[in-house]
């Protein structure tokens, strides 16, 4: 008896026993067992027993046929599978390589099954996996797992998230009867797909009990929370109990990537030219990982990982953002929100993520936010420097430097545009968040903060607002004469500057260019024109200006009840909202000045690689990555490969400018392109109300001429370079953009509905009648006549 007890090769499952005796299959089960889920009565042949049968011990049959007559019940039948040292890891799950072997019955045949199974570490098929997948010091060890099958009515598998996409969904697959239907025999099963309190997926006909899913669903969100772990499990169901057969962390998901749009559409929108790409996305990707760094207090993520170009529109990785979400102790379920997974329908039926309770779980981040805060406070300094900073730089003395001074101005003008870009993010936060709050204030006394204009008492703001500039143009266009309004709109601005044509009112051009010729068509990429550089599009703008009537009609908020507006509250959220909004503006401003510094200094290289010989246009730069234009001007690289990038990069560029993409893409390989369709087109809606109207396609300002007063606007996106079109809509569509928009926030001052985020905006058809939903972020698309 005592040479028995020395060599008790079969053990009974116990949630105490290690990896190295019965593996990582039996210790997982051991894991269900600890946490009192139903675990069919199972017996481990040890690791002890497999290293007898490596050394060909000849005592090892009889031993473990005399221990499996005496612990196994006669009556039962049972399933035998692996259990090995290296199987069900994070880094390998050995997944199809070991044979189950099920209803085993009788000594004869559960032995056989335990030989074959350790045979199996042996196999041709076993040894190229161990081979492509496990590092030459890693030895592959096998028990064998006895466990007694269930006579199941019904049976099958459950994941916590999606083994594919990653997304934050329960899905379960079942089979009437045994489950080795859903393996062995190919079998389609049944599938249900919970996602955040609803089913997203179910059977049209109820075959296998909703009531019973549910119950798996229940059991395996509560292991898989306990756990701490995205996971899959084996079920079966015997009419009474749920019993759990196998336990796996869904390894799949270690290197998956999730790619959204849905963010990067507001930040850097539309198809963005390599040269921005290699100067613009570094920078913006930095200043977003240094700001989540900082309110998770966590190692700074790799800005390279967080952004990906797809046809040259840029994509940000969730599951990068997601460590930063899982640290800070946010739901799952708010990152899947942030990106634009779910539609907006669907949002509406989804229990919204905490917001406060998150915060009280996690005072780190209260910390975190309140240091923001107080580096937002400090704004002021960093304007004052920033705004001093780029009056050093002269656009007219760029051109007339050498290229190793604009490269040296260059590298000095990055370091101001890492600051910039960093504030350029951080403020608009701070602006939506106390603009929330103001918001649930005014709610609580049933006034909607819509209703007023929140900048009336904001003079300050009026610097950054080219409308009532243009405004003021067009009036003292009006005054003029009829000869010289047409000198104005037929002659170009140089010759409008020489006598006797020049005028007050070309003094106060030459000032609005000065103050707003930074501006362009985007706020975002320096390779759009600026104003400056065509001023004859902006007397095109003076000359047609309309102020839109809309804009006068909106109360003060001083208008509130002054007993009302005398509460500490509400005068100090109005007071900061303002602040920030004005805070947002400024350092807007400062941001286009500073893209168009890049812009000249850029465009001044690409001259002198012009007159080289070695591009066609000077434009043609915005084609190169910055480090192949160094590599070029400092002789490091042959420049004569420079012309047939850039008409490849321009042929590529010109292919997919009007196919439409996905906001998610599932791993890192391009998705095939999708053609336009449909009639209705959904987005977000950010301006309210309702309107029907002859839809303009517009890709930039150059097509002000094109829009009449009452059009429904399309666009890519928007940036305050579009106000005086929108100043002329009765409605906006955008492709991109969100609630912090320049569109979204200048449609709500204008009282004109809006729509943002719309996939496929852009091929609407030009000139077609469209009904625009302000509530419910429907673009329905009329046939044209």
């Amino acid at each position: 008896m005592a040479f028995m007890m020395k060599n008790n090769y079969l053990v009974q499952l116990n949630h105490r026993q290690t990896v190295d005796l019965i593996g990582n299959k039996a210790k997982n089960l051991g894991l269900l067992q600890q946490l009192r889920c139903q675990v069919p009565n199972t017996f481990i042949c040890t690791m002890d027993a497999y290293e007898a049968y490596q050394r060909d011990d000849l005592r090892l049959v009889s031993i473990l046929r005399q221990e499996l007559e005496r612990k196994l019940d006669p009556n039962k039948v049972y399933a035998v599978r692996s259990s090995a040292n290296l199987e069900d890891e994070r880094q390998y799950s050995f997944a199809g390589q070991f044979k189950t072997y099920l209803w085993q019955s009788g000594i004869d045949q559960i032995f056989s099954a335990i030989w074959a199974t350790w045979a199996s570490c042996q196999s041709d098929a076993v040894k190229v996996y161990l081979e492509k997948t496990t590092s030459a010091n890693e030895c592959l060890k096998m028990a064998v797992i006895i466990q007694e099958m269930v006579h199941a009515q019904v049976s099958g598998v459950a994941f916590s998230r999606n083994p594919i996409s990653g997304l934050d969904e329960f899905i379960v697959e079942a089979v009437q009867g045994n489950g080795a239907q859903l393996v062995q025999d190919g079998v389609t099963p049944h599938r249900w797909v919970y996602k955040w309190g609803i089913w997203k997926d179910k059977p049209d006909h109820e075959q296998i009990s909703t009531d019973l899913i549910e119950q798996v669903v229940k059991q395996g969100r509560q292991i898989s929370s306990k756990l701490r772990k995205d996971i899959d499990l084996e079920w079966a169901y015997d009419g009474r109990h749920i019993y759990w057969l196998q336990l796996r962390e869904i390894t799949t998901l270690k290197d998956a990537r999730i790619y959204s749009n849905k963010i990067s559409k507001e930040m850097i929108p539309g198809m963005i030219k390599p040269l921005v790409w290699s100067v613009s996305i570094p920078v913006n990707a930095s200043q977003v990982a240094r700001i989540l760094a900082e309110l998770s207090s966590q190692e700074m993520l790799d800005p390279s990982t967080l952004v990906k170009s797809f046809y040259y529109r840029a994509y940000f990785e969730m599951n990068a953002f997601g460590k930063v979400f899982s640290k800070l102790g946010m739901p799952r379920e708010s990152l899947e929100l942030m990106f634009g997974i779910e539609s907006p329908n669907e949002r509406k039926k989804i229990q919204r993520p905490p917001g406060m309770q998150m915060l009280f779980q996690t005072p780190h981040l209260l910390v975190a936010i309140y240091r923001k805060w107080r580096t937002a406070v400090a704004f002021k300094q960093v304007e004052i420097m920033l705004r001093n900073a780029y009056q050093d730089f002269s656009i007219e003395q760029i051109p007339k430097q050498e290229p190793p001074v604009i490269l040296a101005n260059l590298d000095r003008l990055m370091s101001l545009y890492e600051v910039n870009t960093y504030y350029n993010i951080l403020m608009p936060v701070f602006m939506h968040i106390f603009g929330m709050l103001l918001s649930k204030t005014l709610a609580r006394s049933g006034l909607d903060i819509r209703d007023y204009d929140l900048t009336a008492e904001l003079e300050e703001i009026k610097q950054y607002d080219p409308n009532s500039q243009l405004h003021a143009l067009h009036l003292e266009y009006l005054k003029l004469d009829e000869v010289t309004q047409a000198k104005v709109l037929q002659l170009s601005y140089a010759e409008l500057k020489k006598p006797p044509v020049e005028s007050t009112f070309i003094q106060k051009l030459d000032a609005f260019l000065d103050q707003f010729g930074h501006l362009s068509d985007s706020g975002v990429d320096f390779s759009y024109p600026t104003w400056r550089e065509n001023p004859e599009l902006i007397l095109q703008l003076i000359a047609a200006y309309k102020q839109p009537a809309d804009m006068i009609a909106r109360k003060s908020f001083m208008e509130i009840s002054p007993g009302f507006l005398r509460g500490w509250l509400l005068n100090r959220l109005y007071q900061t909202s303002c602040r920030y909004r004005l805070y947002r503006e400024s350092i807007s401003s400062l941001y286009t000045q500073c893209l168009a510094l890049l812009r000249a200094h850029y465009l001044a290289l690409g001259e002198e690689m012009t007159l080289r010989g070695w591009l066609d246009s000077r434009f043609d730069i915005f084609y190169l990555y910055d480090q192949e234009i160094r590599a070029s001007i400092l002789e490091t690289t042959d420049p004569s490969g420079l012309a047939p990038k850039v008409l490849k990069r321009k042929q590529e560029m010109e292919k997919n400018r009007d196919i439409q993409l996905p906001v998610i893409i599932y791993g890192d390989t391009p998705p095939p392109v999708m053609p336009f369709s449909g009639s209705k087109l959904i987005g977000v809606a950010t301006s309210k109300g309702y309107y029907v109207g002859r839809a303009k396609v517009i890709e930039g300002l150059q097509a002000f001429s094109r829009v009449d007063p009452g059009d429904v606007l399309v666009i890519p996106y928007s940036d305050i370079g579009w106000a005086p079109l929108l100043a002329k809509a009765g409605a906006v569509v955008s492709e991109s953009g969100g609630l912090l928009s320049h569109s979204s926030i200048i449609a709500r001052e204008y009282g004109i509905p809006a729509v943002v985020s719309v996939i496929g905006a852009m091929g609407i058809p030009d000139s077609c009648m469209v009904s625009v939903d302000g509530f419910k972020g429907e673009v329905l698309i009329h046939q044209s006549d």
